[in-house]
């Protein structure tokens, strides 16, 4: 086990520097999950120029996250990474639609992530980007009711997705999925039959019983409920 270490700002460092290629983190409302990934990714293209896929479950939910560009969350992400958010535009080519940076000393713009849906799944075949290091899944569990609603097996597309996109043994791209503990089903942990660790906040490694395959063993993170605020993260991941 990781031991937990205080800290005041939540920051998915720690459970991605542990040697794995899935991870599972949950988080109640306000602990900081997708903050703290938004800058990550951000911070990662303006230094290695590497780039993230950022998943929800169905097309209606990622098109709601896509719309609320450029709210106040938005620009506190980008304001925290030091740039500006008018240096960043959404774009939707080829029914894709993508964050983009642009810079000016070049005067064009650089695709940072690109948005997504477990359920088109399918449209994910043969768009493996070598430079995408970070498969994210957002809001990833769901009540019991949503989950039975899906049309098809959540957990199956989304690991249909990452074998997409990480073509081959040098594909750098790691699957972290993300969301809160308060909903009644975890459908991640049950597929690879694990049970929930007992642990008030923290990181453990997690051996799946069944279905693990090639994907090694899983790392889980519960962020501490006292971790409210990411504005100044001085450590995300780079």
């Amino acid at each position: 086990m990781v031991p937990a270490t205080p800290v005041k700002f939540h920051t998915w460092s720690r459970l991605l520097s542990c040697h794995g290629l899935i991870y599972i983190g949950e988080g109640t409302r306000s602990t900081g999950k997708s903050f703290p990934a938004r800058q990550a990714i951000i911070r990662r293209f303006m230094r290695r120029g590497e780039k993230a896929v950022w998943l929800r479950r169905t097309g209606v939910e990622i098109d709601d996250f896509i719309s609320t560009f450029p709210n106040e969350k938005w620009a506190e992400v980008i304001r925290s990474t030091g740039y500006d958010i008018s240096q960043f535009r959404m774009r939707t080519r080829k029914k894709r639609t993508f964050l983009q940076f642009r810079y000016s000393s070049k005067h064009e713009w650089a695709d940072v992530m690109r948005f997504g849906a477990l359920s088109d799944w399918k449209g994910f075949r043969d768009t493996d980007d070598p430079k995408e290091w970070l498969l994210y899944l957002d809001e990833a569990f769901a009540t019991v009711e949503q989950t039975r609603l899906y049309n098809g097996n959540e957990v199956e597309d989304g690991l249909d997705i990452f074998r997409s996109l990480r073509h081959d043994a040098t594909s750098k791209i790691r699957f972290l999925i993300a969301g809160n503990p308060e909903r009644a089903t975890n459908v991640w942990l049950d597929y690879f039959g694990i049970k929930k660790p007992k642990i008030q906040s923290g990181i453990v490694p997690l051996t799946p019983t069944v279905n693990g395959g090639r994907f090694g063993r899983i790392w889980y993170e519960r962020i501490a409920p006292v971790q409210i605020h990411l504005l100044h993260d001085a450590h995300a991941v780079d």
